[in-house]
This record gives C-alpha cells, sequence and structure tokens, in this order.
C-alpha cells in the first residue's frame, strides 16, 4: 500500500484550518466592568481629606475601555442646639452640608461633582423661654440623609489607565440659617458626613487567542474528520461496486 503524504497532508490541514478558522469566527470581545472604591467615615465638619482609587489595567492592551463612571455616596447626619439666654422667638431655622469630590486624574480635575443639602428644620414660629434649649435634628428623627452623585467620562480614557491609583481630593462643609425675633441665645451646630468615591470602569476583554498548546487538540479533529471522510468515500465506492456487479 503506498501512501501520498502530499495528498494526506493536504486533507488533515484542511479540516484543521476549517476548525481553527470557525473557533476565531466565533470569538468576540466580552463586555466586563470593574469597579474599585474609598470611604471617608463620618467625619464632624468641616474637614478636607483624600482618597485613592485603582487606575484601570488594560492588561497589555488586551482591554479596551470604553467609559469611566465616577459616584460620590454622602451620608449626613446633624444636630442644631439653640440655649435660650434670655426669651428667644425662632422664626426660621436650616441646616445644611456639602461635600465636594475633584478627582486629579490628568483633565478630569477639571471638573467637580457635590453632594448638597439643605433642611429645614423649623418653618413656624417657636418661642423658647429663657433658660431653656430646644434641640434640632437635620433628619427629625436621629437617623441620616443619604445623597449622591454620579459622573460619566468618555473623552481622555487614557488619563485612566496605568498601574496604580489617582487621588479624589474631598471636602465638606456646613451651612446653617436662622432667624429670631429677638433675644439672646447660644447656637451649636454639630454636623457630620461620610462620604464614599467609587470608580467603575466599562471595558471590553480581547478573547483568548489559540496557542500552540491547542495544536494537538485541533489536529486530533482534523484527524477524526479525515477518517469519517475516507471511511464515508470507502463506503459509498463498496455501494457503487455492489451495483455494477
Amino acid at each position: 500500500m503506498v501512501i501520498d503524504l502530499g495528498l494526506l497532508t493536504k486533507r488533515l490541514l484542511l479540516p484543521v484550518a476549517t476548525v481553527g478558522s470557525l473557533g476565531l469566527l466565533g470569538m468576540q470581545a466580552q463586555a466586563a466592568t470593574i469597579s474599585d472604591s474609598a470611604t471617608v467615615p463620618f467625619t464632624l465638619t468641616d474637614w478636607n481629606d483624600s482618597v485613592n482609587l485603582d487606575l484601570f489595567d488594560d492588561e497589555g492592551g488586551t482591554r479596551t475601555l470604553n467609559s469611566v463612571i465616577l459616584r460620590l455616596n454622602t451620608q449626613l447626619r446633624g444636630d442644631y442646639e439653640i440655649d435660650a439666654i434670655s426669651d428667644t422667638l425662632l422664626r426660621r431655622l436650616e441646616i445644611g452640608a456639602t461635600v465636594e469630590a475633584t478627582p486629579g486624574v490628568g483633565s478630569t480635575s477639571l471638573f467637580t461633582f457635590a453632594n448638597e443639602v439643605i433642611q429645614s428644620l423649623s418653618d413656624s414660629p417657636i418661642n423658647i423661654p429663657a433658660g431653656e434649649s430646644r434641640t434640632f435634628s437635620i433628619t427629625g428623627s436621629g437617623g441620616v440623609i443619604s445623597i449622591f452623585d454620579e459622573q460619566t467620562v468618555t473623552t481622555n480614557l487614557n488619563d485612566f489607565i496605568g498601574v496604580g491609583t489617582f487621588s479624589v481630593d474631598l471636602n465638606a462643609d456646613s451651612s446653617s440659617t436662622i432667624t429670631v425675633g429677638g433675644g439672646n441665645q447660644d447656637l451649636f451646630q454639630f454636623t457630620d458626613a461620610e462620604s464614599e468615591v467609587v470608580v467603575t470602569y466599562n471595558f471590553d476583554e480581547a478573547p483568548a487567542i489559540p496557542t500552540p498548546a491547542m495544536l494537538p487538540g485541533l489536529i486530533g479533529m482534523g484527524v477524526a474528520f479525515w477518517r469519517k471522510k475516507v471511511s464515508g468515500d470507502q463506503a459509498e465506492a463498496e455501494s457503487e461496486q455492489v451495483i455494477s456487479d
């Protein structure tokens, strides 16, 4: 029996190439998301702080960054105390706080996003006799107020790509407005804020490219394909011979 190696090679390579081509055509970039966050715990205002967040690792160009979402989550709580030295008529009281975040990433540092709340604690006149105190809560029940702001970045994305971290500067300021109809008072404001900064990277992950370690499997598939084809051709030939006899 004489084996034509050239013909055998062609027959083997064709199915292997076909299987490999189909595998490559079936591979597509996969959308993915990763996030990082950092928090400044409850601290009495006014305060200034900063946090560090991970940059986006493109893993040698196998990841394509599409957008970046920066989110500022803030929780506020606070009380306002009025100690009447003499009879006091409280007409209006507002208490508020603002937390601002400025990312320090290239041109992205040009924008600032903020959480702000102004809470009305008293809209109607309240008489506070001399020697007495009144305490007003920013939430009315001693809880917290949760607010957030979010920015999506789709330009200058290269600023976010690298190994290491980038910083976000945070500052929290409190404010109050009080209107009284007379008398003397000692006023005390207690406001603290907790802020969390979250960065989310939306990207495409490149598909895995077949490596030399995958070749034996592809060749095995090609051999199986060739054997099946040879067996089919032989059966067909025997069928034709029976018919002719």
